[in-house]
């Protein structure tokens, strides 16, 4: 059996990795969530590209991870997470972080605002309340 610690990307070119994650499926890759998390800092990256539809593979079991990185002070990080994931997984899921993106939307910092990751929020919530 391999080890999802093997498919760790280990440069932002390394989508390789990633193609054969996807074809072995979700929970293999469970263990290594945060570190795929990482790889999409810079949503630029190729890498970052395969990663997300992996990521919001997992569905819920993105949440504990997700609520993490929201409570740091990462927020080029956080507007990718929101508008790359987030937005484009099942309302059912993205409702369990309705508090966060609450908070964020309706009191960012002076960083969440100037990466306008406050809009992401209230995109997202607009869409749960649709």
């Amino acid at each position: 059996m391999k080890n999802p610690k093997d498919y760790i990307p280990t440069h932002k070119h390394d989508t390789e990795k990633i193609d054969e994650l996807a074809k072995i499926g979700y929970p293999f890759y469970k263990p290594i969530l945060y570190e795929l998390f990482e790889w999409i800092q810079d949503y630029n990256w190729p890498v970052a590209q395969k990663i997300t539809p992996i990521l919001r593979a997992a569905g819920k079991d993105i949440i504990p991870v997700v609520k993490k990185i929201l409570k740091t002070d990462d927020d080029i990080w956080k507007y990718w997470i929101l508008q790359q994931v987030l937005y484009k997984m099942p309302i059912s899921i993205v409702e369990i972080l309705k508090p966060e993106l609450t908070k964020i939307s309706e009191n960012p910092t002076a960083k969440e605002k100037h990466e306008e990751v406050d809009i992401e929020a209230k995109d997202i919530l607009e869409k749960l309340n649709n």
